[in-house]
């Protein structure tokens, strides 16, 4: 990998190496060969957070114990590394793992959050009418999840949330969809859903389209993220664009998207109770078309790709300026410029 990794930077001569979605063995790496270059590390998440593991799902408890310290080895060489990594900058994507940075020894100065943007697929969006809602139509509310098959997402409480609610709506209405990362969790899931009696309320649907995914969302009346972690949260964002109510956990971007909207709640991660009582509160509360457009107004304005790219730009921007002087320096920042303004 080191040769490979080696020869690649030398015919590519880049001036700036942009590590992202890696782990601390390629990371170490890239530090050890990019000595006269700035190179920038992309974190979505810091370990163990996002990890999965596959022992104890019926306990959050135990499951969490054993998880951290069977990765506590991986945690500690973060550490290590975030401390003395020659890197230009750390790239994150939510405040919150902003913060775990900075608990980790990562520098503040060194730290740029980039936060991530909505940009709903159009021929998605547009067959997702087509598609037909998966939904029961001859039941109400409709509550929807969407989110990975693993521990980590939380499914269990809201599973135990909507359980206790059945009898207060006996007509309401569940659905996760999402992918199956991880089989033994699944099959907790289901047979969860079994013990406590709501097969009738609760649909399971793995390996959705992205046009089924969309055509849920535009006949849900809530829309729940239970996650115990997350990064930042797309799922939720896009949700927020298309569900009137909102209800998520205080991790990754959530709490920041909700932020001082009145039909979105964020309670606490694996806080059952918490989940109960705020979906029974928010599907009781009214909400007005003109709230959900102002919603996506003030959304589009804060989380939007262009600005995105912008934030990133300027980083390479000021990590170019520094290496003045260079003529592919130049070059590159003038092609920069060209793809902005395309």
């Amino acid at each position: 990998m080191d040769v490979s990794l080696s020869e690649t930077i030398d015919r590519f001569k880049p001036d700036i190496v942009h590590v992202t979605g890696a782990r601390w063995p390629l990371v170490s790496r890239v530090d050890k060969l990019v000595r006269s270059l700035p190179w920038v590390l992309d974190v979505h998440n810091l370990p163990p957070s996002e990890v999965r593991s596959v022992l104890f799902h019926g306990s959050n408890r135990l499951y969490y114990h054993a998880r951290n310290a069977r990765f506590l080895p991986n945690t500690i060489l973060w550490k290590i590394g975030l401390r003395r990594w020659r890197f230009a900058r750390v790239i994150c994507h939510s405040r919150q793992v902003q913060s775990c940075l900075g608990k980790y020894g990562c520098r503040r100065e060194r730290i740029t959050l980039l936060t991530l943007g909505h940009l709903p697929n159009a021929s998605s969006v547009a067959c997702a009418a087509e598609v037909g809602s998966p939904f029961d139509a001859q039941r109400r509310p409709h509550v929807l999840t969407i989110a990975g098959i693993v521990h980590h997402k939380g499914l269990h409480d809201s599973l135990r949330a909507i359980a206790s609610l059945v009898k207060v709506l006996p007509n309401l209405s569940y659905l996760i969809i999402g992918g199956r990362r991880d089989e033994a969790y699944a099959s907790y899931l289901e047979t969860l859903v079994g013990q406590m009696g709501i097969r009738s309320h609760v649909s399971l649907i793995y390996d959705a389209s992205d046009e089924l995914k969309w055509s849920a969302l535009r006949d849900t009346d809530l829309y729940i993220q239970p996650s115990h972690e997350e990064g930042f949260c797309l799922t939720f964002l896009d949700a927020a664009m298309a569900v009137p109510r909102l209800l998520g956990t205080a991790t990754g971007e959530m709490p920041f998207i909700a932020e001082g909207d009145p039909y979105c709640a964020i309670v606490a991660p694996k806080n059952v109770c918490g989940l109960r009582t705020n979906i029974l509160r928010l599907l009781k509360t009214p909400t007005p078309v003109r709230e959900l457009e102002a919603r996506r107004d003030r959304l589009r304005e804060r989380y939007s790709w262009q600005t995105t790219f912008r934030v990133l730009f300027s980083l390479y921007e000021e990590l170019l300026r520094k290496r003045a002087g260079r003529p592919e320096g130049v070059r590159l920042m003038d092609d920069f410029r060209e793809l902005h303004l395309a």
